[in-house]
């Protein structure tokens, strides 16, 4: 999740804020309560800078439950809630932050519509974009979100007085001249006019950053039941038969763990003599690698003791996901990885279903930062940086290294027990993505609050889909595996490789819909356009 920012000082400059929340009482116990906020504070922001928002909740909470009235604790605590997707929560501090500053916070509005977008508080969107003075420095992105609001609630023409107010204010900003464009043709062609020059335009870093704001602020609500790694579960589990396939074995802790031990040899007892981890528990809303860990059995993955918890420590618990380990994994240079797909989604598409979604022929390999040994299974055996793929904890465990690859240059020998090389990749990655829309495309569309899928404005949403490969051995295929979905992939270029690969996507997906998408019909989405191929 990448809220906008909130438009409070740092945790160095925010004493004045403090002292005039601290009315009232003795000097010295306004001292001590003064000086127990700021420590919290200070706490917050330090674990929320290494994105660890769960554990700066509580910090937030205690600066906010010694001084009542200081705004600042409020909106971070917001900030925290919002990026664990606990959106009424992070709404109901956010707006008592904004009441105790008298909304004098812009850029906290902001953050404030985009935690109500997620809940389909479309009305509450357009009364908040209000509150931002149309010629701030803030007044072009309230219009955006406003605009936003406006055509799913009202339809295109409402959208189009929001999406003018943002073309006035940044007038040669692509995105919003075709939103603006878009929004006034209504059910009709389109008449926006991309640049002539579409490769020359997207090398240019700031037409790109301009464009991303749709990526992050102008999607579907929908997509948290995919991004959530628990409600993803419960997704494919229901979807029938055949997830099996691409979706490995899981149980959702605490809930079904007395299952997970009944079932625990009968899954994974064939996986013991490989020296690897036969589980890996993730925490539903773990990012950056953190809330990963790997174990060698049932037991050791469960929180607490062995015995199972009573009811009332069930309820008490956060949700998570206990996965089998994919093994043998494809190795490259020794080092397990993942893949990281894309899948490009076209919500309120003038297509049958409303949704049109296609898949890149584009990826990156994202290497552990250790490479696998055997042996590294027992507990409290070998580091878990051999075991996690994710970029941001690679970079973080070995910055010296660049351990991404761009899946076009790699040979077909790079790929240790995977038969039929690169190009049989792809089919795999189709298949995954097909499973994937399969199981989900209702659970996407559903309506949230005011929204409505089939009246939202027509961008293309570009997801990050992870997979792992398992080896081909005795009596099982080679096969790909979902690992995850990410609603907000990074788009960062730290590597030339990921510049190339994620600048193709984000580049072919625009020009699809530019090129192709103003026509109604099956005719406006073809089978394919530059790396994209059509799934569903």
């Amino acid at each position: 999740v990448q809220p906008a920012p909130v438009g409070i000082g740092s945790s160095a400059d925010c004493g004045g804020d403090v002292k005039e929340a601290a009315t009232g009482g003795d000097d010295a116990v306004a001292e001590a309560r003064e000086r127990a906020a700021l420590e919290a504070f200070q706490a917050g922001e330090a674990l929320l800078g290494t994105g660890d928002a769960n554990a700066a909740v509580p910090c937030f909470m205690r600066a906010a439950s010694a001084l009542p009235g200081w705004p600042d604790a409020w909106l971070r605590l917001g900030v925290c809630l919002h990026h664990l997707r606990r959106y009424e929560q992070a709404c109901s501090a956010m707006r008592h932050g904004l009441e105790l500053c008298a909304w004098e916070e812009l850029p906290a509005i902001l953050t404030y519509m985009d935690t109500l977008r997620e809940l389909g508080r479309l009305s509450d969107v357009l009364a908040a974009a209000e509150r931002v003075p149309a010629a701030s420095p803030f007044g072009h992105f309230a219009a955006l979100l406003a605009g936003w609001a406006a055509h799913a609630l009202s339809g295109a023409a409402a959208g189009e007085h929001w999406f003018a107010r943002a073309v006035a204010a940044e007038p040669e900003n692509v995105l919003y001249a075709y939103l603006r464009s878009r929004a006034a043709a209504g059910d009709g062609p389109c008449d926006f006019t991309p640049p002539v020059e579409l490769a020359e335009a997207f090398e240019d870093d700031q037409v790109l950053a301009q464009l991303h704001r749709a990526q992050h602020h102008l999607d579907v609500p929908g997509l948290r039941a995919v991004n959530d790694k628990v409600s993803l579960h419960r997704l494919l589990e229901a979807s029938g038969p055949g997830n099996e396939r691409f979706w490995p074995r899981g149980y959702i802790l605490p809930g079904d763990l007395d299952r997970a031990v009944a079932e625990e040899e009968e899954v994974v007892g064939g996986l013991r003599g490989s020296g690897l981890p036969c589980w890996v528990r993730k925490s539903r809303n773990g990012m950056g690698g953190l809330g990963v860990s790997a174990h060698a059995s049932v037991a050791s993955a469960a929180s607490g003791p062995v015995e199972a918890p009573s009811e009332q420590q069930r309820g008490q618990e956060e949700e998570s996901l206990l996965q089998v380990y994919v093994q043998p994994p494809v190795l490259l240079e020794g080092r397990r990885f993942s893949l990281r797909t894309f899948l490009v989604l076209y919500a309120g598409a003038p297509a049958e279903g409303g949704l049109t979604v296609y898949v890149a022929r584009e990826a990156l390999a994202l290497m552990a930062s250790q490479p696998l040994s055997s042996g590294s299974g027992e507990e409290g055996g070998e580091p878990l940086s051999m075991h996690v793929t994710n970029q941001s904890a690679a970079q973080q465990a070995a910055p010296e290294e660049s351990l991404t690859r761009d899946v076009a240059a790699l040979q077909d020998s790079d790929l240790a027990g995977w038969p039929g090389g690169v190009g049989a990749l792809w089919a795999e990655v189709e298949r995954v993505a097909a499973g994937l829309l399969a199981a989900s495309r209702a659970t996407i569309l559903e309506p949230t609050g005011e929204f409505q899928a089939e009246r939202t404005v027509l961008v293309p949403k570009v997801l990050g889909v992870d997979v792992l490969l398992s080896a081909e051995t005795a009596g099982q295929p080679a096969r790909a595996w979902l690992l995850e979905v990410n609603r907000h992939p990074s788009l960062g270029e730290r590597y030339a490789c990921a510049r190339r690969v994620k600048r193709r996507v984000v580049a072919d997906a625009w020009r699809l819909l530019w090129q192709h998408g103003g026509s109604s019909g099956a005719a406006a989405w073809p089978s394919e356009c530059g790396c994209l191929r059509r799934v569903g």
